[in-house]
């Protein structure tokens, strides 16, 4: 199958997608972390499960962010610069040699975290993620 071409400067919204997952996967995955090191130092019994379980995140969110990294590669969308401030997380990045801007408010990238926190841990969130364009959009 031939390569895809590119006619317009907009990126598409599973463009926009992969490049959201990019930028949201090393967060979760120092959260998940510093998390991991305080479960396992509480003085409790068992936190060898709860320890197991944000590892299985953890290498559920590597596996994602490595694919997500990939398609980034293939869509020719690169990352210019990035930056998680109180005000939320700013993108500047490349598509299809155009620069564009992707920001994300600090409440909604809290709402977006918490989901894909979830989904590592094994919950059931995928029906809240629509990953094709809107119909509208179609």
């Amino acid at each position: 199958m031939g390569e895809r071409m590119y006619f317009n400067k907009i990126p598409e919204y599973q463009e926009l997608f992969a490049l959201k997952l990019v930028l949201l996967i090393p967060i979760i995955l120092s959260i998940f972390s510093k998390d991991q090191k305080i479960i396992g130092q509480l003085p409790i019994k068992t936190k060898e499960p709860y320890v197991d379980l944000l590892q299985m995140a953890m290498d559920n969110a590597h596996k994602e962010l490595s694919k997500q990294e990939q398609r980034l590669k293939q869509l020719r969308l690169e990352i210019i610069e990035h930056d998680l401030s109180k005000q939320g997380l700013s993108c500047l990045f490349s598509c299809n040699g155009y620069s564009h801007q992707f920001h994300m408010q600090s409440d909604l990238l809290r709402a977006e975290l918490m989901m894909w926190m979830k989904h590592f841990l094994g919950q059931d969130v995928l029906k809240y993620i629509k990953t094709t364009n809107p119909d509208h959009l179609q």
